[in-house]
């Protein structure tokens, strides 16, 4: 799966890419890549909190152009890492019709993120739940 991101995030064209994994009921990053990322490797979210757990709880893809005016972006995950996000991507990780997690994007280096590039990762969470 780690392949797979790296390339999601090369090819969509982004600062960072992190896959958030459920536990009981919270998320927590199982890969990640990008700068300012080891600030992330402790942090653990409430199923619910911040874009990812909204995005798990709720069972929904995300797009966010403008997170600073988001109310459901997370902050706290910024101040943890010195990233600064600026838009974002969430898909749920569906296996078996259980939600397992869900893939993150951050910061489209070349305008904002658009229909065409959650339909492009789309296909390639598809590809790598269907090897779960």
């Amino acid at each position: 799966m780690e392949q797979e991101i790296n390339d999601l995030q090369l090819l969509i064209g982004c600062e960072a890419a992190t896959v958030w994994m459920v536990e009981g009921d919270v998320i927590y990053p199982y890969i990640l890549f990008g700068e300012h990322t080891d600030g992330l490797r402790d942090l653990e979210l409430p199923i619910g909190q911040g874009l990812c757990g909204k995005c798990v709880a709720e069972n929904i893809e995300i797009i966010s152009n403008d997170l600073v005016n988001d109310p459901r972006w997370y902050q706290k995950a910024d101040s943890a890492t010195g990233f600064v996000s600026k838009n974002i991507i969430c898909l749920p990780i569906i296996v078996q019709e259980e939600v397992y997690g869900c893939v993150q994007l951050l910061n489209k280096t070349e305008g904002d993120f658009t229909e065409k590039d959650i339909s492009i990762c789309r296909d390639i969470v598809e590809l790598i739940c269907d090897k779960l």
